[in-house]
């Protein structure tokens, strides 16, 4: 599984900078929504939480049809099947490398956007834990919808429709848990739900995954 990720991190590196579209769209649309609400940092502060959750949901979901697309259309996938790598391995090897790639950035780039947007230390902190929490389950369900797609060369309007369902509860979990990280700390419900969420979908979509680059390739 290793040198998978290995082998897509080096890949997007030498991409000329596509894997960085989703910490610039999270960027431009932060920035729309600033300049949108004005300098009234009262409603900064109040709408921050919800606005940096929205832009790494819409980040994300601009991501997930780069996933195995490029992969399936030049055969990679199929010449990777015939290797003694499982298809669980793979799509588990694909949903580290979105991690790395797509959410990792948005992560590192999270603390300055709180403080432009005027949030607290604790907001922020709560923001970057309830995101870390979510990951496992965005790229989760993110590997699965695009694996559905996969044969599709532009299937991206369909990725989101898939995807977005299975998003919703994350979304609302991780926006409560930033509420809930002031008063009760990492201990709180929220988080918990979203460490739930997020073993879900690794324990379900992982495996509907492999299966449906399986039955893509047949």
């Amino acid at each position: 599984m290793t040198p998978l990720i290995l082998r897509d991190l080096k890949l997007a590196i030498r991409s000329g900078g596509a894997w960085l579209l989703g910490i610039f769209f999270f960027a431009l649309f932060l920035t729309f929504c600033v300049i949108a609400v004005g300098a009234d940092k009262t409603r900064l502060g109040t709408l921050g939480p919800a606005l940096i959750w929205l832009a790494v949901m819409f980040s994300t979901l601009l991501s997930f049809q780069d996933i195995f697309s490029r992969d399936m259309a030049d055969g990679t996938l199929e010449h990777v099947l015939l290797s003694p790598a499982s298809g669980l391995s793979v799509v588990t090897a694909k949903a580290v490398g979105f991690a790395i790639l797509s959410v990792g950035p948005i992560l590192l780039a999270l603390p300055m956007a709180g403080i432009m947007l005027g949030l607290s230390t604790i907001t922020i902190s709560g923001l970057a834990l309830s995101v870390i929490f979510a990951t496992p389950a965005l790229a989760a369900y993110g590997t699965l919808a695009s694996a559905l797609m996969s044969r599709r060369g532009s299937g991206g309007f369909l990725i989101i429709l898939i995807s977005a369902p299975f998003l919703i509860p994350v979304l609302i979990f991780g926006l409560s848990a930033v509420d809930s990280f002031a008063r009760t700390g990492i201990m709180a419900m929220e988080f918990r739900a979203l460490a739930g969420l997020s073993l879900i979908g690794m324990a379900i979509g992982l495996p509907a995954a492999s299966a449906a680059i399986t039955a893509n390739l047949e």
